[in-house]
């Protein structure tokens, strides 16, 4: 694995686990934040926001997140659209959807 696939793998891992969550909950939103978004190449961990609209919702996002949070550096924050319009939290951390291109 070259350098710059390395790099992505953390961000290839989390796209596929963000579409396969997409299925069992289309109103589930990914985002990135911190120095993902910021400095890519430099960054130790990957911070993600999730905003999903219920609880139960919320515990199925946590429950199937664990395996690519438990391979890579991943710091993961689940708000229900409430708790993040409360705090602007996306506005604030200047959030970028996961789908987003990144360049690297």
């Amino acid at each position: 694995m070259s350098g710059d696939e390395l790099l992505l793998a953390p961000l290839h891992d989390l796209k596929r686990e963000a579409t396969r969550i997409a299925e069992l909950d289309p109103d589930c939103k990914f985002y990135l934040f911190g120095s993902a978004v910021t400095d890519p190449r430099a960054c130790a961990d990957y911070d993600v926001l999730v905003v999903a609209t219920t609880h139960e919702k919320r515990m199925m996002v946590l429950d199937e997140m664990a395996g690519v949070c438990g391979t890579w550096p991943i710091d993961l924050v689940v708000f229900s659209p409430d708790e993040e319009a409360e705090c602007d939290f996306i506005r604030a951390q200047a959030c970028q959807p996961l789908d987003t291109n990144y360049r690297i």
